[in-house]
């Protein structure tokens, strides 16, 4: 057994430029340790550090995670699996959406009542649209040209529209009992907005704001996810995905699940499923009448998204903190993103 002394057990390091932080601002830095380098062939540490600042490459290998409790969104490499950078961000950030095409994030910031708009290439804020004061935004969902967005305010059981070009309320209605998730149909013109209390998924004229059709679900309905044709909704309080038709809304099959499913996302033809309460990730293929083994994560996995390219699917953890990281070739956990803080929503720029 080697016992190493050091030989000086404070270490100044010197910032490699000049950095300014206004209020609000958010930057990452980077402590480096080269351990090898710091042995030096003796029993004496000699602490060999460097500090650099963020460095953010090309937007098409990012993602973005929002954690409300920092006022912060940081911007992860999925070539590297590793944070990159940070956004400060007021109002507690939760949904985030980004538009690669439009070169737009945006950020319902629902402490400031404001929907911020960010550029990708630059991460600055370029625009800021008010909400009224009373409303209290949950959830927010962007159309894919970036000019329109919905939001849920849960506690009001209000669905809103915004006219993201002029910055107004351009559509408002009533809808429900404790709205929680929504999803844009946009071959369909429709959103489809799960319901707590009401245990109904509504149908949302997209232009007119009316509800044209409802079905009901098994259990409480959180989030949803369309694919070839159906509807899968994730019923956290009976442990189970319901499947409709779409068009039309009738209930196909019930598939159970782990416990507390919260999220759905779909990604080398699997859909996987985040189970809040049971620490782990459902599979299922659309079609199958039954799901897969789980992919054992603990904590509470929540936000989920996947990039296809690099074949990852990320998994926020509220409890831990971090995003799990799983490969999608092998279904198994590959690695670990430290955060600090509970992730909201999770998003990898397509």
């Amino acid at each position: 057994m080697i016992f190493l002394s050091v030989d000086n057990p404070v270490v100044e390091i010197n910032f490699p430029v000049e950095l300014n932080l206004a209020k609000g601002d958010s930057t990452s830095l980077f402590l480096t340790w080269d351990t090898a380098g710091s042995m030096q062939g003796t029993a004496i540490l000699h602490p060999n550090m460097s500090l650099n600042l963020q460095s953010i490459p090309l937007v098409t290998d990012l993602a973005y995670v929002s954690c409300p409790a920092l006022d912060t969104i940081y911007i992860i490499r999925t070539d590297l699996n590793m944070v990159c950078g940070s956004i400060g961000i007021s109002g507690k950030p939760t949904t985030i959406a980004a538009n690669l095409a439009a070169n737009r994030l945006f950020v319902l910031a629902p402490k400031d009542s404001a929907v911020k708009t960010f550029e990708l290439t630059s991460n600055s804020l370029i625009d800021q649209i008010r909400i009224p004061l009373s409303v209290k935004a949950t959830y927010m969902t962007v159309s894919s040209d970036g000019k329109k967005a919905y939001l849920l305010d849960e506690m009001g059981n209000n669905l809103l529209r915004l006219d993201m070009q002029t910055g107004t309320v351009d559509g408002q209605i009533r809808i429900g009992s404790r709205p929680k998730y929504m999803l844009y149909l946009e071959d369909q013109n429709l959103i489809a907005i799960s319901c707590a209390y009401a245990q109904k998924v509504y149908f949302v004229d997209a232009t007119s704001l009316t509800v044209v059709n409802t079905v009901d679900t098994g259990g409480t309905p959180d989030g949803m996810l369309a694919r070839d044709n159906y509807l899968f909704v994730a019923e956290s309080s009976s442990n189970s995905v319901s499947v409709f038709e779409l068009p039309g809304g009738r209930n196909k099959f019930r598939i159970n699940v782990g416990i507390k499913p919260r999220r759905l996302v779909f990604g080398n033809s699997h859909i996987y499923i985040s189970n809040y309460g049971s620490g782990n990730i459902s599979l299922m293929k659309p079609g199958q009448l039954n799901a897969s083994r789980g992919i054992q994560v603990g904590g509470m996995p929540f936000g989920m998204d996947v990039s296809l390219i690099r074949q990852w699917l990320y998994v926020g953890d509220e409890y831990k903190g971090g995003v799990s990281v799983i490969d999608l070739s092998s279904n198994k956990v590959a690695g670990w993103i430290e955060l600090g803080a509970a992730p909201d929503t999770f998003v990898v720029v397509k």
